[in-house]
């Protein structure tokens, strides 16, 4: 691939082999969203829990995902389609998402479905050739988005680590990927000059979290082996407590006789022994120095399993629950004991409450979550072959820079830019699963480049469904993981911001782009004004979709201009 990754011209022409996929694969993905098992939009699944939990109607769900959606089917989606040639998500499966929880019966939804599908497949040609015969081609100006997507793209992983990691690592990371692009570009002509950069900016990012993940791990590991360091100093300075003698006058087991006397008497100086020289005051002296010793050991001692009472009865002691009070009626060490030994138990919760998930009901309501969607898992792997089978026509692409680079049939980019993707929003959607028990309908989306890289559809069907099936059954595994990884996860997240961000960007310049091929200066203050409009009006369209729809608004305004003989369109 040479450096300028121009697209050549949109042919949305399509074989019978690919109609009947994308047909087939509508018609699934609108019955799977009308049972509430799988949405696209991830915006829409958190809304999908009070679906189906019964608290919420199927019309007012329907509304929200109309509304989360309108904008990228009709101002990102279908742009993007007409000008690449190449489906995509937003135009195929975000309209099926809508018409899934829109039908009131089980047996409406695949065959509205499967009408969107055939609308796609045969009207997006008729519309590109109507389009090709203006005055003013906005959709072959569209194209112009190609290069700033592609390249900005690529500097994703730098943002990703400025965002989490700092400036420093930050502009190392961009100046690295610069000399990448460029080397790539000298050395490798054939190569997408962004591949070997975003490879190793993404590294990079994995490699900065997994160390900060792994010092942290150190540093519980040390605070806790401290914390039991004074956990034992304090059983010690306990022991030691208990062997100090109680009076001038008792020896041996005399403390301990003196003060089951005492406490048998209500603590009485009448009833207390008498010291060595007879005096009733020193005996008295004596019960209460060993009432002290008593108390001491009960709330210091150094073996929680047994303490010595006086009555000669040992007391099991519950280090499990902070506040337990022992047999004898008294608070334990782990309450007002040594403060080591009650951090200690903070730390360490009892079996009971590990086993119970802590107590949590996101706890309950995740594995809930995941039992619901292992009890469907055969239809959702018809869903991941139906998907990948979809991914290797070669017709469909999972994202923006990864429709233009398979319209140009850069199939090895194309995987290696929706792998990264997949990795970036990984965290949202295994969250958003759990939370909800609706999946997304390309799973974790790790369909999409297998798809793209198997040369055989049977080939790609299968493995479409065993990677589905893969993800479904680890999905609570991998919730637990990302809540031991926060770093990971953390970079996950900083990935999708920082996608979205350079796709937004480029999308805007690429737009501002063709605003200037179709129309000049007065093609620009057209697209411009309608997306600074938009953004002041509260972004009645999304911003990601604003400014592609306002080329296509902006090119029909264009083209009557011209009826009106008010404008002469400029000679590309």
């Amino acid at each position: 691939m040479s450096g300028n990754p121009a697209v050549g011209g949109a042919d949305l022409s399509f074989s019978l082999s690919q109609q009947l996929t994308v047909i087939a694969v509508c018609a699934l993905t609108a019955l799977i969203a009308h049972l509430a098992l799988a949405v696209f939009n991830d915006g829409v699944r958190p809304f999908l829990l009070d679906f189906i939990q019964g608290r919420s109607t199927r019309g007012a769900t329907t509304a929200v995902s109309f509304g989360l959606s309108a904008g990228f089917i009709f101002g990102l989606g279908a742009p993007m389609a007409l000008s690449t040639g190449v489906l995509n998500p937003w135009l195929l499966f975000l309209p099926t998402d809508v018409l899934g929880l829109l039908a009131p019966k089980r047996w409406l939804a695949p065959l509205l479905g499967a009408a969107w599908g055939a609308v796609v497949v045969f009207g997006l040609d008729g519309a590109t050739t109507v389009a090709g015969r203006l005055p003013v081609d906005f959709l072959a100006a569209l194209r112009e988005m190609a290069t700033p997507i592609l390249f900005l793209f690529t500097l994703f992983p730098a943002l990703a680590i400025t965002r989490q990691f700092g400036r420093a690592r930050g502009a190392l990371a961009a100046v690295v990927q610069l000399a990448l692009v460029l080397a790539t570009m000298k050395l490798w002509p054939e190569v997408f000059p962004g591949a070997i950069a975003m490879a190793v900016g993404v590294l990079a990012l994995i490699g900065f979290a997994a160390a900060r993940d792994m010092g942290r791990r150190r540093a519980d590991r040390a605070e806790r082996a401290a914390v039991g360091v004074r956990a034992a100093a304090g059983v010690r300075a306990a022991q030691e407590v208990r062997e100090i003698p109680v009076g001038p006058g008792v020896a041996g087991n005399q403390g301990d006789e003196t003060v089951r006397g005492a406490g048998t008497a209500g603590g009485s100086p009448a009833d207390a022994s008498p010291g060595a020289d007879g005096s009733g005051a020193e005996g008295s002296a004596t019960a209460n120095l060993g009432k002290a010793n008593l108390r001491d050991e009960n709330l210091g001692k150094a073996n929680p399993g047994k303490a010595n009472l006086g009555d000669g009865n040992p007391a099991k002691a519950n280090p499990g629950r902070p506040g337990s009070r022992t047999a004898a009626g008294k608070p334990s060490a782990r309450r007002q004991g040594d403060p080591a030994a009650e951090e200690l138990g903070r730390r360490a919760p009892g079996p009971a409450v590990v086993a119970a998930g802590g107590g949590d009901p996101m706890a309950s309501l995740f594995a809930t979550s995941a039992t619901r969607l292992r009890a469907r898992l055969p239809l959702l792997m018809l869903l991941g072959a139906g998907v990948c089978l979809l991914a290797q026509t070669r017709a469909f692409g999972g994202g923006e820079a990864t429709s233009f680079l398979i319209a140009q049939g850069e199939y090895g980019e194309a995987a290696q830019v929706d792998l990264y993707r997949a990795f970036g929003f990984l965290p949202l959607i295994a969250t958003t699963a759990l939370a909800s028990g609706a999946y997304g309908i390309a799973g974790l989306t790790f369909v999409y480049p297998v798809g793209y890289l198997l040369p055989n559809p049977w080939l790609a069907a299968l493995c479409g469904a065993l990677v589905l099936a893969a993800e479904v059954l680890a999905l609570a595994r991998i919730g637990r993981l990302l809540g031991g990884l926060p770093s990971v996860r953390d970079c996950s997240e900083q990935l999708r911001g920082a996608i979205t961000d350079t796709l937004g960007l480029a999308i805007l310049f690429g737009s501002l782009m063709a605003a200037s091929t179709m129309g000049g200066g007065l093609g620009i203050l057209i697209v411009g004004g309608l997306y600074l409009l938009n953004e002041a009006m509260g972004r009645v369209v999304v911003r990601m979709a604003a400014a592609p729809a306002a080329v296509v608004v902006g090119g029909v305004l264009l083209n009557l201009l011209y009826w009106l003989n008010l404008f002469t369109p400029v000679k590309g």
